[in-house]
């Protein structure tokens, strides 16, 4: 069986070795690029980040990227995002004022203390991850065994997600609940690291991009 090619998108703003040595790691090719056709021909495509909003998308829209990234998700391709990553897919962030995302997917990116009385910010551990039942029973890949699974976190800001039905997973921070997966067709998002999170996140990963291209 042929090799998929995933491709890691570079933006000079994301955490690109870990990811790639977690892809690689699995049996999978990768390649750290902002090349358009790379990514386009590609089998999948990760976002990752870390980082300021603002810049992300400065840099991404410097490289020409975010109608790259619309299109590979609007063909149907195998797509993850990460951390940062996950947020730009959304309409906007209030992190340094309010800068606009890729729109992907509706929503919005607001400060953790937006979402109640969080005493430790940024969010920084592990935690663990609730199943939106309604949601990972329709998937083309087996999420359930992820239910209840604890996943590695560093953030400050989360989304508010208009469109409930995209809610994969939701995640419990001391008295708030905040959304830290979002599902659409063959896209995944999350607020958590998989790259950083044990074997779990190495499934996670390898379920999805294991998904026929």
């Amino acid at each position: 069986m042929k090799q998929k090619n995933i491709a890691i998108i570079n933006y000079n703003l994301n955490n690109l070795f870990s990811v790639k040595n977690a892809i690689t790691q699995l049996g999978f090719n990768s390649n750290i690029t902002y090349d358009h056709k790379e990514i386009l021909q590609s089998d999948g495509v990760i976002l990752p980040g870390v980082g300021s909003f603002s810049q992300a998308m400065k840099q991404i829209k410097n490289f020409g990227l975010d109608n790259v990234i619309r299109e590979v998700i609007n063909e149907g391709k195998l797509f993850f995002g990460i951390c940062l990553g996950f947020q730009l897919l959304f309409d906007s962030s209030d992190e340094n004022g309010c800068s606009k995302g890729l729109s992907v997917l509706k929503g919005e990116v607001k400060h953790l203390s937006t979402f109640g009385k969080i005493r430790k910010i940024p969010h920084v551990g592990w935690n663990k991850i609730n199943m939106n039942i309604n949601d990972y029973t329709n998937n083309e890949i087996n999420l359930s065994k992820f239910n209840n699974k604890y996943f590695y976190f560093v953030h400050s800001h989360a989304v508010q997600v208009i469109n409930q039905k995209r809610l994969l997973t939701s995640t419990k921070i001391e008295d708030s609940i905040i959304c830290s997966s979002v599902y659409k067709k063959r896209l995944i998002a999350t607020q958590f690291h998989p790259e950083k999170s044990g074997i779990d996140g190495l499934n996670l990963l390898k379920d999805f991009f294991s998904q026929e291209s």
